[in-house]
């Protein structure tokens, strides 16, 4: 077992929600997510999105579920680290990988992403869900992702969309894919002043790192997995 992963981490992503692994992938991983990215951008899914906001020259592309077809983003899934940090982090001796989840923004890029609550998006329920996302480019910390330290136990909150910024109209909107789901509320996640962030914030200006999270906000570049007794799914097993 990795000498990082230690029970003091897991309790700490029990307990907050997000754990911060820096140096947990190598040049080769970085190099492969950075292949599968720009092989996704040159040739997008029907999933895609090119956003821009009302200010600046710069565009926010996502895109997700490219694996199958992005054999990087493939190896990267089954052969990197991150299933064993997620197995280890949830307990878990099985895995069902949901999906992948690339998202970059130019620089100068306005258009902001929403505060919100990675699982509110998931076509699932259950709390053995985690999110490892990793940067490939360095920025500013100012610029750098961001969390609410425990949100991930406040249950679920009404997804925006990020075109619009505006929640879905309702749970089985085509983002969703088909399935519906129960929101616990139907508040919006805008997080107060005085709810603590991480602290301090995740810095990816200095090293490569990972961030693993039960909810994550603001997200860059995130890959996700859940356990096996997840709604339906063909992806195999980890």
């Amino acid at each position: 077992m990795a000498t990082y992963l230690t029970a003091e981490l897991r309790d700490e992503f029990e307990n907050n929600g997000v754990v911060v692994l820096r140096q947990v992938f190598n040049e080769h991983w970085l190099s492969e997510v950075e292949s599968a990215i720009e092989q996704n951008k040159a040739s997008p899914s029907r999933y895609s999105e090119n956003l821009r906001g009302e200010e600046g020259n710069g565009s926010y592309f996502n895109d997700y579920m490219n694996w199958q077809r992005i054999p990087e983003l493939r190896d990267y899934i089954f052969n990197s680290p991150a299933p064993k940090i997620a197995k280890f982090l949830l307990g878990s001796q099985r895995l069902v990988f949901y999906h992948d989840h690339i998202l970059c923004k130019d620089p100068y890029t306005s258009k902001a992403t929403p505060w919100h609550h990675d699982q509110s998006y998931y076509p699932m329920d259950g709390e053995q869900v985690c999110s490892i996302w990793m940067p490939i480019d360095r920025v500013a910390e100012s610029e750098t992702l961001l969390f609410v330290k425990g949100s991930h136990k406040l249950g679920y909150f009404m997804p925006y969309k990020f075109a619009t910024e505006l929640p879905y109209s309702s749970a089985t909107d085509s983002n969703t894919n088909g399935h519906s789901k129960p929101q616990r509320n139907n508040l919006l996640f805008v997080p107060r002043p005085n709810i603590p962030l991480s602290s301090p914030p995740p810095r990816y200006n200095e090293d490569p790192l990972s961030s693993i999270s039960q909810q994550s906000q603001d997200p860059l570049s995130s890959l996700t997995s859940n356990p096996a007794n997840a709604l339906p799914s063909p992806d195999p097993p980890l």
